[in-house]
């Protein structure tokens, strides 16, 4: 009887005929809706709020799979570290979510014949062989350091991240649909841009209170949360926005920035020029206020690499925005980091040759299958952030 009415569900969820799928779209919004209600009664307005947003991207996700991109890329720029208020054994993200309903989904389509055929692609064969040589590599670790719960669950989501290249293939398949993605993308960048350069520029006192309304998700909470220079708190801050690490912050940055700066003089911009601007001067902004020095050079290395292969018209842009860099006087404490970081006279950057060096011994000692996600067999080796 369940099965008979689940299978029933599940055609009329699925429904080819648009008209049947909205019926049964709009009854699970509808219940959900109720649910939230009480919900609210129960657990406070910030909880139902939430559940309200899982459940609208939710059905969304089972009426078209693009929109489970939608929902990964709002998750991991704006809140990728939060974690659902609740346990099951560990306490999953809502990173984790979003993977998860968006591999359902699309297994669920290719199991009922929605999608009709699997690719793989030539490149897949070595995501897949990379799949494979991480696992042994796990198993081979697991020789010398056992895995607790922690240390199985993130290398099951780097696996799980790794699989979303035959997820991406499989149902972004044109054009159209590769720029409405990337529209996401960079909508959803831009967003965590604005987010940095808010807690940045209002006072600590306010941004440490929002923190802490996100504790309950499991976000740091405090001015402990806030970040420093040398994580010196009479110094200059850095930005951190809702990614905790202003390095973090800074990679995120690269990734927008460089999508968005080709767009200033493309041929067919995907959004208003204006717009694009504005995008690209938030999250250039955000960047800088990471004063994050390996964040400022990968997106100066990305922007060269674009300028010399295909963008020519970049090459002007690019040694205007250097120039100013470099003279104006608002940014000449940030040019005296870099020119220390070149130099290896800050403490930070000495502190990262040693984990290269340190890297480098490790690699020497094991460079077929390295030493696994665990732990190292050896004490004077360690795994360690730059590794």
């Amino acid at each position: 009887m369940l099965q008979n009415t689940y299978h029933s569900f599940q055609n009329a969820l699925f429904s080819p005929n648009p008209v049947v799928r909205a019926i049964v779209l709009g009854s699970v919004l509808v219940a959900g809706l109720l649910l939230i209600t009480l919900f609210i009664g129960i657990a406070g307005p910030l909880l139902a709020l939430v559940a309200a947003a899982a459940l609208i991207g939710g059905v969304m996700i089972l009426n078209d799979t693009h929109w489970g991109f939608v929902a990964l890329c709002g998750v991991v720029f704006l809140i990728p570290f939060a974690s659902l208020p609740f346990s099951i054994g560990f306490k999953p993200t809502f990173l984790d979510v979003a993977l998860g309903a968006l591999f359902f989904v699309w297994l669920v389509k290719l199991v009922i014949g929605q999608q009709d055929e699997f690719i793989a692609s030539p490149i897949g064969l070595l995501v897949a062989l990379f799949m494979l040589l991480a696992v042994f590599s796990f198993a081979l670790g697991l020789t010398h350091s056992p895995a607790n719960t922690f240390l199985l669950r993130r290398f099951m989501e780097i696996l799980i991240g790794v699989a979303l290249f035959f997820v991406t293939i499989n149902t972004v398949r044109s054009e159209d649909e590769a720029i409405w993605v990337t529209r996401w993308v960079l909508l959803a960048g831009a967003g965590a841009a604005a987010i940095a350069v808010l807690f940045y520029l209002l006072p600590q006192e306010i941004t440490v209170g929002i923190l802490d309304r996100m504790a309950r998700f499991d976000y740091p909470g405090g001015f402990g949360a806030l970040r420093f220079i040398e994580d010196d708190p009479t110094g200059t801050m850095r930005a951190i926005g809702t990614a905790v690490d202003p390095n973090v912050l800074g990679g995120m940055m690269i990734l927008v920035a460089a999508l968005l700066v080709p767009q200033l003089v493309s041929s067919k911009p995907i959004f208003p020029r204006w717009l694009t601007f504005l995008m690209l001067a938030t999250a250039g902004l955000a960047l800088y206020l990471t004063y994050s020095r390996s964040a400022l050079l990968g997106l100066a290395s990305a922007v060269a690499l674009l300028a010399v292969l295909k963008y020519r018209r970049l090459i002007p842009l690019a040694i205007v925005a250097g120039l100013l860099l470099l003279l104006l006087p608002i940014t000449q404490e940030y040019v005296a980091r870099l020119l220390e970081g070149f130099s290896g006279q800050d403490l930070a950057t000495q502190m990262r040759f040693g984990e290269y060096k340190d890297a480098l011994i490790l690699i020497e000692r094991y460079p077929l299958f390295g030493v696994g996600f665990t732990g190292t067999p050896d004490l004077d080796i360690y795994l360690g952030v730059s590794m």
